[in-house]
């Protein structure tokens, strides 16, 4: 079955948008100064079908941190299994 992708992000005032068609996906919706986490689908690979992509918009320092993608149903969250980690750092 389908597995649905979520992400987490260091600084929790960060808004989540999250776009699911093609599209609202092709419509910026950003406004001057409004910060936000951006979650579009992408088009997977053979062997690796599920995909999504993070947008930041008008990053912080205190934006700077482990982002991760994670299997939302599986509860067992490790990095390499069922979780990718980047550091992302913003000057």
């Amino acid at each position: 079955g389908q597995r649905i992708l979520d992400w987490s992000w260091p600084e929790v005032s960060l808004t989540k948008v999250e776009f699911t068609d093609r599209q609202d996906q092709q419509s910026p919706t950003d406004t001057p100064g409004h910060r936000a986490v951006r979650v579009r689908e992408c088009q997977g690979e053979p062997g690796k079908p599920y995909c999504k992509t993070l947008i930041l918009t008008n990053t912080q320092a205190n934006d700077s941190g482990y982002y991760r993608c994670f299997y939302q149903d599986i509860k067992a969250i490790i990095d390499g299994t069922t979780a990718a980690s980047t550091f992302v750092f913003v000057r």
